[in-house]
């Protein structure tokens, strides 16, 4: 057992090592003395992030003037959506937010 700890460049190392190595992962730890769940955790360490989806603020305007042709329109990435004025603004907001997840 280690008393020290792996810097990221060493545990790199052995993340190249093994991959080079024609081993499977579990038969490289069990050669190299390495625990199993703590290569994986290592590994999932470095690996990149997936990006969460950005939640951007969708614009809506309600026309001040109430008369027959009133209606509320949204623009969001390119596309502009419009709907009558008897729609409450802000559950037109939250379906424009949910469709762009």
């Amino acid at each position: 057992m280690r008393n020290e700890r792996r810097t990221i460049a060493q545990w790199q190392a052995i993340f190249d090592k093994q991959q080079s190595s024609g081993l499977s992962i579990k038969a490289f730890c069990q050669r190299h003395d390495i625990h199993l769940q703590t290569f994986y955790a290592r590994k999932s360490d470095l690996r990149p992030k997936a990006k969460k989806p950005c939640r951007a603020l969708v614009k809506i305007e309600k026309p001040i003037n109430k008369g027959p042709s009133a209606s509320i329109t949204c623009q969001f990435k390119g596309v502009e959506m419009f709907c009558n004025d008897a729609v409450n603004p802000q559950w037109f907001a939250d379906m424009v937010k949910a469709l762009a997840q």
